[in-house]
């Protein structure tokens, strides 16, 4: 994988007993705070560092454990989640926080809306993320493009279980627009494997089960929100349903990308995600 911008500064913040959360800092400026997918860490974030580091203040964070975050076996709740990233803009003090969030990063940023309103924020990005995951009558931007079941988180809980490396080659394909390169495929795989099966288990079954549709209405802080038109996750037009539900927020489609978007479309992301936080 590409090098990384080297780091300012790195550490930990304790966020509960015993529960440390692991975290680098680039930059100076307005505070942009990354939240990563299920499973993998900091690092996913390298293309942003770099663009933004001279710029802003670009913080990347782990969640509980994931990466280099304290690997507690309780706490593997979105609403802990939620919780922890709140007790860490706390610690470090940040104000007017841009929280930008991928997948699972998404779903812990409306659970801080949800428990703390905009509590130290000046905007929020989802990236690529649905309100609610299942199938059913009248819905249809849940996962896997609208067609996910209880039935098939049961057999993804088992196949976590009993062969997570195949699994994981198989999911991780479906997040892009084209097929990745085998550098990148097993990058990503190797990144998730240093979350341990269990937890990852328990926060993928919390997150399944989240209904954050009723939420929506009422988020009061700038939005923006980013869908990819590919992969095999979400349709784009859960962005449009978003778009309609939160009052101030804006919708970017990525045509190019599948679940990746910070990775397929870099450059657009970038600029994206650079002219919005400047308009505010």
């Amino acid at each position: 994988m590409p090098l990384r911008k080297t780091t300012v500064e790195s550490g930990y913040v304790e966020v509960g007993e015993g529960v440390h959360l692991y975290y680098e800092s680039h930059g100076e400026g307005r505070p942009l705070l990354f939240i990563h997918a299920w499973s993998l860490s900091t690092r996913v974030w390298w293309e942003q560092v770099h663009a933004f580091s001279g710029k802003y203040r670009v913080i990347t964070l782990d969640l509980r454990g994931h990466g280099n975050s304290s690997k507690t076996w309780d706490g593997h709740t979105v609403a802990q989640y939620g919780r922890d990233v709140r007790h860490f803009l706390m610690r470090l003090h940040l104000k007017d926080v841009i929280l930008i969030g991928w997948s699972i990063g998404t779903a812990v940023i409306q659970e801080y809306l949800k428990q703390f309103g905009g509590a130290d924020l000046k905007g929020v990005v989802f990236d690529d993320q649905s309100p609610y995951f299942f199938k059913e009558p009248g819905w249809r931007y849940g996962l896997k493009r609208g067609k996910f079941t209880p039935e098939d988180l049961h057999a993804y809980l088992i196949g976590l279980q009993t062969n997570r490396y195949s699994l994981s080659v198989e999911n991780f394909r479906e997040y892009f627009y084209k097929p990745p390169s085998e550098e990148m495929l097993n990058w990503l795989i190797r990144e998730s494997l240093r979350t341990p099966t269990a937890l990852g288990a328990c926060i993928n079954y919390d997150l399944a089960y989240r209904d954050f549709r009723p939420s929506l209405r009422k988020i009061r802080v700038p939005t923006l929100l980013f869908f990819g038109v590919g992969g095999n996750i979400f349709l784009p037009e859960t962005g449009e349903y978003m778009k309609k539900q939160i009052p101030e927020s804006k919708l970017v489609i990525f045509e190019k990308s599948g679940h990746c978007l910070h990775l397929e479309e870099k450059e657009k992301f970038n600029r994206e995600l650079d002219q919005w936080v400047s308009s505010l």
